[in-house]
């Protein structure tokens, strides 16, 4: 029991170390991944008029991108500014618009994640911060937001009615290399351990 106990405590630690470093590594290099990252600190969302999804990701320093239908399609690097906040804006010209805390930058991408121009020295993203509250509006006048977004996140729509609607969620085997979740599994078998041990002692 104690050694199963044991390889439960280190098989988490070794998940939570590997998310805890995966943030800074995809952040400084760019091209390490293209697969579909956890949804961990995003930042907001924006939808296009294509009904296509992004959401940004300051952790990993991406934007992940999901069709009309939530599935996902592509993730890219936002390029200058990265291992900072940001936040994303949707152009009148449907270009996906990165505003960044680090750097002061606004770089814009088309929705396939091509850098179409890098602008230096905005505060847009100050400007944008103050209303980070508040949802995402499309031309039809519905609301997207995030629904738990610690637990088990999901992008959600409104109607103007007051109708809601599940537009994406983040993939049940992502939780196991997300940070909070990792850090939750480490503790619980950290407890796990130590009653072992206590128990161990006891019968001693």
């Amino acid at each position: 029991m104690k050694s199963s106990v044991k390889f439960i405590y280190y098989f988490f630690a070794f998940l939570w170390l590997v998310s805890l470093l995966a943030g800074p590594f995809f952040t400084f290099f760019p091209s390490a991944i293209s697969c579909e990252l956890p949804w961990f600190d995003i930042s907001n969302v924006i939808v296009d008029q294509k009904g296509n999804t992004y959401i940004g990701l300051p952790f990993y320093g991406r934007v992940q991108l999901y069709d009309k239908e939530g599935n996902f399609r592509k993730q890219w690097h936002i390029g200058h500014g990265n291992g900072g906040s940001f936040r994303l804006i949707l152009s009148p010209n449907q270009y996906i618009e990165v505003a960044t805390a680090q750097g002061r930058s606004l770089n814009t991408f088309d929705s396939k994640g091509k850098l179409i121009k890098v602008k230096h020295n905005t505060d847009l993203f100050h400007r944008l911060d103050d209303k980070r509250t508040h949802p995402f509006v499309d031309r039809n006048k519905n609301e997207y937001g995030i629904k738990d977004k610690v637990l088990f996140p999901e992008i959600i729509r409104k109607s103007p009615s007051g109708k809601e609607d599940l537009v994406a969620k983040m993939p049940w085997y992502l939780f196991f290399i997300h940070p909070f979740y990792t850090v939750c599994c480490l503790v619980v078998s950290g407890l796990m351990q130590w009653v072992t041990n206590k128990r161990k002692n006891i019968n001693y």
